[in-house]
């Protein structure tokens, strides 16, 4: 929880207002959308559900607002196999309609803190659709370095980084 959002693991009831945020196509512009039938969407949630909260105690997490109740994008932590190892990765999405008003950096700040508190995690990364202007200011506001260029499924990314051990104490 932060001052203004409520974060929590996501349940198969929060399909629908998703569906709702990943319609406007400036939002899946660099991210994925869900699947064609909501059926399957919510199959597939309770799939992850078992699966990724089961095992890692952690994932994608819903972000609402605290004042309305309103779930206004996700947020969370996926480890991401890399060649032969496996790195941590944050990850957001929020409703356009709610950009520019710091949820993205105060849902993130939110995941950095679990990482570092709940993980003992001490480095974080982010892979960010090359173009997607707007989530590479965030992460370098958020203090992760450029790393390195990627590309995975014929999609180029910009690979950021994040020391926590040197940079968390930083954040407000």
């Amino acid at each position: 929880m932060t001052k203004r959002l409520l974060i929590r693991e996501i349940t198969p009831d929060d399909v629908d207002a998703l569906y709702r945020i990943y319609g406007d196509e400036r939002v899946t512009r660099y991210i994925p959308g869900l699947q064609k039938d909501p059926e399957e969407e919510r199959r597939l949630t309770k799939a992850y559900i078992e699966s990724a909260y089961a095992f890692y105690g952690f994932g994608l997490w819903v972000v609402l607002e605290r004042s309305t109740g309103r779930l206004i994008g996700r947020v969370g932590l996926t480890p991401r196999q890399m060649g032969e190892c496996c790195v941590l990765e944050l990850g957001y999405v929020i409703d356009a309609g709610c950009w520019r008003q710091g949820y993205a950096a105060e849902a993130c700040e939110a995941a950095i803190r679990y990482a570092w508190e709940e993980l003992d995690c001490g480095e974080l990364n982010a892979f960010i659709r090359v173009g997607n202007t707007a989530s590479i200011a965030l992460a370098e506001k958020l203090g992760f370095r450029y790393f390195d260029r990627w590309e995975q499924d014929g999609f180029q990314f910009v690979w950021y980084v994040k020391d926590l051990y040197d940079t968390l104490y930083n954040m407000e």
